[in-house]
């Protein structure tokens, strides 16, 4: 039998990807199953960056490149940076990644030590935890209000001697919450006064709808900043891979490193289109962000219409966050029964942090949304 190493042994695998697995052999089989369990739009990107992809062919792309990027990449990444956040970058403190989930584990790996703690808030994001345990750390998960905002008591009280580092992510994967500066400001002196890093998942920070306005992390502790995010989100481009992070150089030479024996390079095609993408990121956004608001109105509407169904209105990304208590506290369960007897796919809460609530993706078809919230209905009913 092969031996398997107690790291990876106790890690377990994504759920989200397992259920959007888990739906599509479904859907596969023939079932009818509307998936509002993933995490990608529903939209195609725009036609000048599949042209980039197509002309990049040509261009002898077969061989390797700079483990960190493409030098031409990195500049559109500090160009985007500039002109949508003002903030400055240099190619050197860029890291181009495969994706914004490679970025984060990178992350982890260069800036954790064996039981080191790292401050996670719940709801969180499902691999947040299991890259910081990978990483030999001990993710601490602290609280957040009843509106999912930061409760900085809660990370006060969680810092340690342990303590290096907070993550942050914003707008939030489940929730939906974009975090005030004011609440930032005040993350960003905890961490000066404990000396603490912060890693910024910032990958949704395009898809706002105005109630709080998005601030990167790095315009409030430049020096202590690490920003993770990518073109999945807002290119429409989850499956291309292509992910950054920006910090000092100091600490994106190290990640270099790591990624010369990780990964090597990201894909040339793919880094040449996300070049495109980067410099047109405003019509990206332009051509899908009112319809996500439109899905967004009209999940709230349904809501109100369900005595047992509560929720918070998202403020950014496409997911919004159901608080199921009134009928079971088992969001397990609940989802089992909505996926084998009803037909849609959708994840429990309890992988988030959170039992008691559902996480629905609107990065679907407003037919499909409709039909899958009358399928919903009947799985509440079948409670009541």
């Amino acid at each position: 039998m092969i031996k398997i190493s107690d790291r990876v042994a106790g890690i377990e695998p994504s759920q989200t990807v397992r259920l959007d697995t888990q739906a599509k052999r479904l859907i596969a089989e023939g079932k009818s199953v509307i998936n509002l369990s993933v995490g990608e739009l529903d939209f195609d990107p725009v036609t000048e960056v599949v042209a980039a992809a197509h002309a990049a062919l040509d261009n002898d792309p077969n061989h390797y490149t700079n483990p960190q990027g493409m030098e031409e990449t990195r500049k559109a990444v500090c160009e985007y940076l500039q002109s949508t956040h003002d903030l400055t970058y240099t190619v050197n403190q860029i890291l181009i990644t495969n994706g914004a989930k490679q970025a984060l584990y990178s992350c982890f790996q260069a800036l954790v030590n064996p039981g080191d703690e790292v401050i996670v808030p719940v709801p969180g994001w499902v691999s947040y935890a299991e890259q910081i345990t990978l990483a030999s750390g001990v993710p601490v998960f602290t609280s957040t209000t009843d509106q999912f905002q930061l409760d900085i008591d809660a990370m006060a009280e969680a810092i340690t001697d342990n303590t290096v580092g907070i993550v942050l992510n914003y707008p939030n994967n489940p929730t939906g919450a974009v975090y005030p500066q004011e609440d930032l400001e005040k993350v960003a002196q905890l961490a000066e006064r404990h000396d603490l890093w912060i890693i910024s998942d910032e990958i949704y920070e395009r898809l706002v709808y105005g109630e709080n306005t998005f601030v990167s992390f790095a315009k409030l502790a430049y020096e202590r900043a690490i920003i993770v995010n990518g073109v999945s989100k807002a290119g429409a481009m989850t499956g291309w891979r292509m992910g950054y992070i920006a910090g000092s150089e100091q600490f994106i030479e190290r990640c270099k490193s790591l990624q010369s024996h990780l990964a090597g390079n990201v894909a040339n095609v793919v880094q040449e289109a996300s070049v495109v993408a980067l410099r047109l990121a405003d019509k990206s956004t332009a051509e899908y962000l009112q319809k996500l608001k439109e899905r967004r109105v009209y999940l709230m509407d349904w809501i109100k219409t369900e005595s047992h169904l509560e929720a918070i209105p998202p403020q950014g990304a496409f997911y919004i966050f159901i608080d199921v208590t009134s009928l079971t506290h088992d969001s397990e369960e609940f989802c089992e029964r909505l996926l084998n007897d009803f037909g849609v796919a959708i994840v429990p809460g309890k992988y988030f942090g959170k039992d008691g609530y559902i996480r629905m993706s609107f990065a679907n078809s407003l037919a499909n949304i409709e039909e899958a919230c009358k399928r919903i209905s009947n799985c509440v009913a079948s409670y009541t």
